[in-house]
């Protein structure tokens, strides 16, 4: 038996992690944010998301809760 996580079970905790899928949509929290976007970019802490109706937004890793919210089309 072969069991694979789901990508709401994938958490996002470091820049490499971003880094590794940039392009995917992630759903991400914080304070003040609750979206689910594409990563666009990783610069140091910082991750940039490309949020539907709000264009970029840059937020720290240490201020947001992420998880994969798709599986790549291969293993990355």
């Amino acid at each position: 038996l072969v069991e694979a996580a789901s990508p709401d079970h994938r958490p996002l905790t470091r820049a490499r992690h971003f880094e590794r899928m940039l392009g995917l949509k992630a759903k991400v929290r914080s304070a003040e944010h609750s979206f689910t976007a594409p990563i666009k970019a990783v610069s140091g802490d910082q991750v940039t998301f490309d949020v539907p109706g709000q264009g970029e937004l840059a937020l720290y890793i240490a201020d947001i809760k992420a998880n994969l919210a798709e599986f790549p089309s291969e293993h990355r």
